[in-house]
């Protein structure tokens, strides 16, 4: 009994008051555990392919464009969505992206385009952890705003894009 009386007396020399001890975490919760060299984990370029385009399709005032005129071809490597990965054989690997895109009409396109680097660079690096080594972007040309319609209203202006660009909405 003597004993119980001691430690719970230590207990509260050696932790301070009730309250400090409400503040104290156990030694138990805060380990961390260690990081597993026994596997490895490899994404797919069609994983990170889809995240540059729902990086690409956030950016207002952009479009994905079709391919470049080789890869339409077939020859180099696959586009989507106006997309083109790459992944070099790096441990971890880094990321090389090519954008096609088409710009808004008025917008000024470097700073679009400047857009399009940081979104698609923060958002590959943020979801995989990998390096992006480099976002080259393609502008492929502009878009015009589609007006709206009323009914039985036909506008003069034209709804068309300018050539050269791809039929992909956001």
């Amino acid at each position: 009994m003597m004993d119980h009386l001691e430690d719970e007396r230590n207990l509260h020399e050696v932790e301070g008051t009730e309250e400090e001890r409400d503040f104290i975490e156990p030694e138990a919760t805060t380990t961390e555990h260690p990081l597993s060299t026994e596997g490895e984990v490899t994404i797919s370029e069609e994983v990170i392919l889809q995240l540059a385009t729902q990086a690409l399709k956030g950016i207002s005032g952009v479009r994905p464009a079709g391919a470049s005129p080789l890869a339409s071809l077939g020859i180099g490597r696959k586009t989507t969505g106006g997309m083109r990965v790459s992944l070099d054989d790096a441990v971890p690997p880094a990321i090389s992206v090519d954008a096609y895109i088409l710009v808004k009409y008025g917008l000024r396109i470097p700073d679009v385009a400047w857009d399009v680097q940081e979104s698609v660079k923060s958002h590959l690096e943020k979801f995989t952890g990998y390096r992006v080594k480099v976002v080259n972007v393609f502008v492929q040309g502009v878009y015009l705003n589609e007006p709206e319609k009323e009914e039985g209203v036909t506008s003069p202006l034209p709804t068309e894009e300018i050539p050269g660009a791809g039929d992909e909405t956001l």
